[in-house]
């Protein structure tokens, strides 16, 4: 009784031969799709060659956009770095030609007080002591000025090398202090 059970199957089968095959491939299908779904997309990651699911695939975008940010803030603030050493140098430019026009200026009037003082003594013309007087201070403040200057240009470079940690080199004086004698 059995074989007729399984004879009637295989009958029933061979009857409905086409009707099984599609029965069987929908359930191939039906096992496919269910495979498929099951299964996590994945997708070649940002930060390498590797397979990454859709979440690890945006906590890597995050990530590298905030690298990203960090970055374009650094260059941000180098920037305005570099923009304030421009500004400070445009500074000095204009500071050191406003200077060197003046010394051209005073260059130039001493020049034409001298020229007038020596064509008057040349002429036998008596020499102007006010402008004799005012061409020799205006060389006395041309030549405090380029002292003051020269002295200034020192003691920055002596601290500058204080900061930078250089030995700085004190020459010693050969002036008393107050309230002790001349040494012999």
């Amino acid at each position: 009784m059995a074989e007729d059970k399984f004879h009637s199957l295989m009958n029933l089968i061979d009857h409905n031969r086409y009707r099984v095959c599609a029965a069987i491939l929908c359930a191939a299908l039906v096992c496919i799709a269910v495979f498929c779904v099951s299964c996590s997309s994945i997708t070649p990651g940002l930060a390498g060659n590797d397979k990454v699911d859709r979440a690890t695939l945006i906590a890597q975008a995050k990530e590298i956009e905030s690298d990203l940010t960090a970055q374009a803030l650094e260059l941000e603030a180098e920037q305005k770095n570099v923009q304030a050493k421009m500004l400070a140098v445009q500074g000095r430019l204009d500071d050191g030609l406003t200077d060197l026009d003046r010394q051209d200026a005073t260059k130039a009037r001493l020049l034409q007080l001298t020229i007038k003082t020596v064509s008057d003594a040349a002429q036998g013309n008596p020499i102007d002591v006010a402008a004799s007087i005012g061409a020799l201070g205006m060389l006395a403040a041309g030549l405090m000025g380029i002292g003051s200057t020269m002295d200034s240009r020192r003691k920055d470079k002596v601290i500058t090398d204080l900061k930078n940690g250089k030995p700085v080199e004190v020459p010693e004086t050969k002036l008393p202090h107050p309230g002790q004698p001349p040494a012999a």
